[in-house]
């Protein structure tokens, strides 16, 4: 629920590509100024795959305020952002509701900044160098899922420039046109059946649109753009949550921690891939050695908060088989004392056999969104520096602790009913 995903496929209209430099050139002026600016209300039209219309409205007041609103039919969705704290407020189409608080986004972007410290540190880059770092802060977000068929629509905290679709087609710049009937838009294609048309002045997408076999459908249409201000602070202020309202917030936490672990390494990724295409670093024994040097900074600090819900989680099912073995074993007859510490051994053995699947699944993985034309192979060559490192900062910061608590709590007990 942090985006809303519509269905779409999209159509491609008349264009022509500007010359490269040119491209570049507008593509940079419009994130600087985007960047730059100190607060909008963006209002856009919506239209799920069955017809229906919503609404959706996004706010920004620098530095750290920011709105998703949606509104679809009975259900709707309101996310504020406020100091690195999100809030969240939900109604389904049964009438049901649901309220989230998200804190750890803020321990993202602290860790973002210490991931660009190192790397600035290892790699610094060159006084008068082509391109700067992307920012952190809020994010949004419209975009077209990897499968061409799904439509993004959030926002978000994190490393990237404010208007996401930008970033995106400056690294895609193949995939970027003027629109041959109206100089002011560029044309985005980030797959065959999608466009998405941005205003060459504002900067803000105006139309996203899907190729079907009837013809063009319009997605998401814009409706208007208020760059005056200033906004006052009560439009990001939450209200209080819906009686009897359900909380999500451990639920979210937990996909927000995981998040942070796709977003910063990602992050350090897309960053060492500018620098080798910008020629800021060779791909030698000396540049790899600093760079798993760099890996392991930011593993060592990303693994343990990346994973701490699922630990805290973990950690009290430790505790609580613990609590519940005690009792189960007090007075047993010796055949449910053998059944007892026999199911208690097979749960040890079920948290290595997660813990392990879990590592496998979460770092054998390339961040996604890279691109290095030097270097094609970049990110599997990354991967096979810091799969070693993951493998052994996960183990210790995560298996072992979790797996002596088992042993500590459950094992003495086995040991001692024996």
């Amino acid at each position: 629920m942090l985006g809303a995903c519509l269905l779409a496929t999209l159509v491609l209209a008349a264009q022509e590509p500007p010359a490269a430099p040119a491209l570049a050139g507008r593509l940079d002026a419009l994130i600087s100024k985007t960047n730059a600016c100190e607060h909008f209300v963006a209002t856009y039209k919506f239209w799920n795959k069955d017809g229906e219309e919503g609404q959706v409205r996004l706010a920004y007041r620098a530095p750290d305020l920011g709105l998703f609103e949606m509104q679809g039919g009975k259900s709707g969705l309101q996310q504020y952002v406020s100091a690195g704290t999100i809030v969240i407020r939900g109604r389904n189409d049964d009438g049901s509701t649901m309220a989230a608080t998200i804190k750890s986004v803020g321990l993202q972007n602290q860790l973002s900044e210490s991931a660009n410290a190192w790397l600035e540190e290892s790699f610094p880059r060159k006084a008068g160098a082509p391109r700067r770092e992307p920012r952190s802060g809020l994010v949004f977000r419209i975009s077209v899922d990897n499968d061409c068929e799904g439509l993004t629509v959030n926002l978000g905290m994190g490393s990237g420039d404010l208007l996401a679709w930008l970033q995106e087609m400056q690294r895609r710049p193949a995939q970027v046109a003027s629109d041959a009937g109206a100089a002011n838009d560029l044309i985005y294609t980030p797959c065959e059946k999608a466009r998405l048309v941005v205003s060459a002045e504002s900067g803000f997408v105006t139309r996203l649109e899907k190729l079907t076999a009837e013809g063009t459908n319009a997605r998401i249409q814009f409706v208007s753009l208020d760059l005056e201000g200033p906004l006052d602070a009560a439009l990001f202020t939450p209200p209080p949550p819906a009686p009897g309202a359900q909380d999500m917030s451990a639920a979210y936490e937990a996909m927000s921690s995981a998040a942070m672990f796709t977003q910063v390494r990602g992050d350090v990724y897309r960053a060492l891939a500018r620098r080798l295409d910008e020629e800021l670093l060779v791909w030698n024994d000396e540049s790899r050695a600093k760079i798993q040097k760099l890996l392991r900074r930011v593993d060592e600090e990303l693994v343990g908060a990346a994973n701490a819900p699922m630990v805290a989680h973990l950690e009290e099912r430790v505790d609580s088989l613990a609590s519940e073995l005690g009792q189960k074993l007090a007075g047993a007859s010796p055949e449910l004392r053998q059944h007892v510490l026999a199911g208690a051994s097979k749960d040890r053995a079920g948290l290595e056999g997660q813990l392990k699947t879990l590592q496998e699944k979460l770092f054998t993985q390339k961040p996604p969104g890279l691109v290095c034309k030097l270097r094609p192979t970049l990110g599997d060559d990354l991967l096979a520096l810091e799969g070693p490192i993951l493998s052994e900062v996960f183990a210790e910061k995560i298996s072992k602790p979790l797996l002596a608590r088992f042993d500590e709590k459950v094992g003495k007990q086995l040991e001692a009913k024996k």
